[in-house]
């Protein structure tokens, strides 16, 4: 089912253009293995071995002049980032500093008064960047419906895992001699929302990001169980759903531009393999 890519590689040049202008238990929130739980509202909840292994809890409020620690993940539309070669359009998820611009998910909390964080990643449930660019895009891309208000059918949820390279068991790294990347961000506010620049980023890896019943290349089932989320109270009924075959990648992309306007060499000298920047 996975096949593809191992095929999958990464340009050392490539060019981009924009485009025009508290809830129920942990248990039920969070998902096991190297996971992302996405709920229907948009919220997103990472499993505590994705956690662990990419350090996404937040520490304590930083002193003033220093910066947050830890890291959290940018979301990459493969449609918009040719440098990613695969043989169909994905989403794929790499690490970044929380410090760093522009992080999609897991980058910010707010503190109590004696400087601790008010909740951890794992029960935040943040939901800004889900409900106005996740979902919509594992809805495109992946075919999932998920469930609208007043609807009774589509997705309570959707667990999307981390896939590295079938063939090598580890996430894939910028060509040899490679280390600065620029990658696709829509702009999320303003007169220009939607319009996509670009971020920059330094040794980065990425890992497939697919939807739970696209790995397992079988049918999903959604289990009878009341799961309290949010304010809702979340009736999961019975019922199949067919595994989703993943759409054709678009062959012809558009180029993208650098947030100066000029155009850009997506990928220059790199020396470290897997290194997210504390």
């Amino acid at each position: 089912m996975l096949d593809f890519l191992a095929t999958a590689t990464i340009n050392d040049v490539a060019e981009i253009k924009t485009a025009g202008a508290k809830g129920g238990p942990r248990k039920q929130r969070n998902p096991e293995g190297l996971a992302i739980r996405v709920f229907r509202d948009g919220s997103v909840y990472p499993s505590p071995d994705l956690v662990s292994m990419f350090d996404l809890e937040y520490a304590n409020k930083p002193a003033e002049g220093q910066s947050v620690t830890g890291n959290g993940f940018d979301v990459i539309d493969t449609k918009l980032y040719p440098t990613f070669q695969v043989g169909r359009r994905i989403l794929i998820i790499s690490p970044v500093a929380k410090a760093s611009a522009k992080v999609d998910l897991f980058a910010s909390t707010t503190y109590n008064e004696d400087n601790t964080p008010k909740s951890s990643v794992l029960d935040q449930g943040s939901k800004t960047f889900g409900s106005e660019e996740l979902i919509p895009m594992i809805e495109e891309i992946y075919g999932i419906k998920f469930r609208r208000k007043d609807e009774n059918e589509g997705a309570e949820y959707v667990d999307m895992l981390l896939i590295g390279n079938p063939a090598t068991q580890q996430p894939w790294m910028l060509p040899n001699g490679k280390s600065v990347t620029f990658i696709p961000k829509k702009v999320s506010r303003g007169a220009d929302k939607g319009a996509v620049t670009t971020t920059r980023r330094e040794n980065p890896v990425f890992y497939a990001f697919l939807p739970a019943e696209v790995v397992n290349g079988t049918q999903a089932t959604a289990e009878k169980e009341e799961v309290s989320h949010g304010t809702d109270e979340v009736a999961k009924s019975t019922e199949e759903t067919a595994a989703t075959e993943l759409p054709a990648r678009t062959s012809e992309l558009p180029a993208v531009e650098a947030q100066d306007g000029q155009e850009v060499d997506a990928i220059v000298e790199d020396e470290n393999p897997f290194k997210t920047q504390g």
